[in-house]
């Protein structure tokens, strides 16, 4: 098994276990209802990939959340989605990066993505749960301008080949061109990852559509693309969930025009 996501069915009377990094969710179907648990681990670099559909005897999960569904006839068919979070995520590289005038740079920057569990052929959504919750933050240029953010902290990799595979985590390319006469700084950078979209290869890794941002000259509001489709790195790669927010090109410059900080 090299993904916890899919669709899957289950018996009546039969649980199904899916971990995906420190995320734990387990699912059981029952004459008229459906009973889900879920355990959020404290390891955000947790690695564990774990799917077992159906499993013997009761729930496994101890000391989880438990969620009872009531249904007068429970649909057999699960899916379980990745979704990106429902807010912006600002990520701090762990030191400065600079970059001269005339000069480009690709990041490639995983954040933990959402479980979205449904049920039915109508893929009716229970539940939407973050696999690791990022610590929330404020960014903007004071506290009555601005947005509530996820923040995280990256390695800020410029190589693939150094980049861990974690089930649980997406990655976003992120391409900055400095067009300016300035060296820029990159202290924060905001993705706008619920105007993007999760692409998955067969081999479990998960994408989301190239972030290029054009820095002109200082002070002024950064140029902000999202590319169409999966990155270049992963061309095969197909469409597993689309955008939260769905932002046309205009909008997106004015709305994240402050992406770099």
């Amino acid at each position: 098994m090299t993904t916890w996501y899919g669709r899957f069915e289950l018996p009546e009377d039969a649980t199904g276990l899916w971990q995906a990094g420190p995320f734990q969710l387990c699912a059981r179907r029952l004459p008229h209802e459906w009973i889900v648990s879920t355990v959020h681990g404290t390891d955000g670099l947790e690695s564990t990939l774990d799917v077992r559909v159906p499993i013997d005897g009761p729930d496994p999960i101890e000391g989880s959340d438990l969620i009872r569904f009531a249904f007068e006839q429970p649909p057999k068919d699960v899916c379980l989605t990745p979704a990106l979070a429902d807010r912006p995520v600002v990520v701090s590289p762990e030191e400065p990066l600079h970059l001269p005038s005339d000069e480009q740079i690709i990041l490639f920057i995983s954040t933990p993505v959402w479980l979205q569990f449904s049920i039915g052929e109508r893929f009716l959504p229970l539940l939407d749960e973050p696999t690791h919750r990022p610590t929330d933050t404020w960014f903007g240029p004071s506290t009555m301008r601005g947005e509530l953010c996820y923040a995280t902290r990256t390695a800020a990799r410029m190589s693939l080949d150094n980049v861990p595979f974690r089930p649980h985590r997406v990655i976003s390319v992120v391409q900055i061109r400095n067009r300016s006469k300035t060296s820029l700084t990159v202290e924060k950078l905001k993705i706008p990852l619920p105007n993007q979209s999760v692409f998955g290869t067969a081999d479990g890794d998960l994408w989301t559509e190239t972030v290029t941002l054009d820095h002109q000259e200082e002070g002024a509001m950064a140029a902000v693309r999202l590319a169409k489709g999966p990155p270049s790195n992963a061309p095969e790669a197909s469409l597993l969930s689309g955008p939260r927010v769905p932002m046309d090109a205009g909008l997106l410059t004015r709305a994240f025009g402050g992406l770099l900080r």
